[in-house]
């Protein structure tokens, strides 16, 4: 993908996840896509979660 459809894809990713945030469905979200990363909500563990490299995936 091209880094404007990378950034179109994280962009309503993040509109989702705002809104799942809002009906109280989660209370944050990390969206990766091709090593750009987008936090939404406010979460330490997640900001410190995608300042680490990662070694393995975890699955909610």
């Amino acid at each position: 993908l091209s880094d404007e459809e990378i950034g179109l894809a994280l962009s309503f990713g993040a509109t989702t996840a705002r809104k799942l945030i809002e009906r109280g469905v989660i209370v944050a979200a990390a969206l990766n896509l091709q090593g750009q990363t987008r936090l939404v909500g406010q979460c330490a563990s997640l900001r410190q979660a995608a300042s680490t490299p990662a070694r393995s995936l975890a699955h909610a």
